[in-house]
């Protein structure tokens, strides 16, 4: 069996998950996080593809970790606000919906692609209807309604950039294959 730490995609792949994870904790503005989000998910979607869910939710749970780690005594701040217990909302917030989305479409009987479209968009909503209950107490309710609107915009944005790649990778390798 291959020893899984020994591959170089993979280590790239924990190191892009471990920086998005501090990095989204350190973001002031809806498009910066709804940005890190749509990192860590399609990093996780790809490890999902290439290793298996077991494996991807364990990248997963061990960068933001070690994300916790690194940020434990950092305040989050925004508007001179200080908001006591959103970074671990966040990373909770992260893996499930990653892992309730990836577990929704396991046995999907549609292309990698598709499926992956599919995991990656109902997270964006899981992890924004989540983050939305954080601030229930805490903002009115336009405002939350507000930035989940924002938050899905951009989520969406960033995923279709990444889909798009991705496609583009796989005619790219199709047509190298085949010459």
């Amino acid at each position: 069996m291959e020893n899984i730490f020994k591959n170089k995609i993979y280590l790239v792949s924990l190191a892009a998950l471990i920086t998005a994870g501090v990095l989204i904790n350190f973001c002031t503005k809806i498009y910066q996080c709804a940005c890190f989000f749509s990192i860590i998910t399609a990093t996780s979607v790809f490890l999902s593809n290439k290793y298996g869910l077991k494996k991807a939710s364990f990248s997963l749970a061990l960068s933001l970790v070690i994300a916790a780690l690194v940020t434990y005594n950092v305040e989050y701040k925004i508007h001179n606000v200080t908001y006591v217990g959103i970074m671990m909302t966040s990373f909770v917030s992260v893996f499930l919906s990653f892992v309730a989305s990836a577990l929704m479409f396991e046995k999907t009987q549609s292309n990698v692609l598709a499926n992956s479209a599919l995991v990656m968009f109902s997270a964006s909503f899981i992890d924004g209807f989540i983050m939305s209950g954080y601030f229930v107490n805490k903002l009115s309710a336009l405002n939350i309604t507000s930035i989940f609107a924002q938050e899905i915009f951009f989520k969406s944005i960033y995923l279709t950039v990444f889909l798009v790649a991705a496609y583009g990778v796989k005619l790219l390798n199709s047509k190298v294959s085949k010459a």
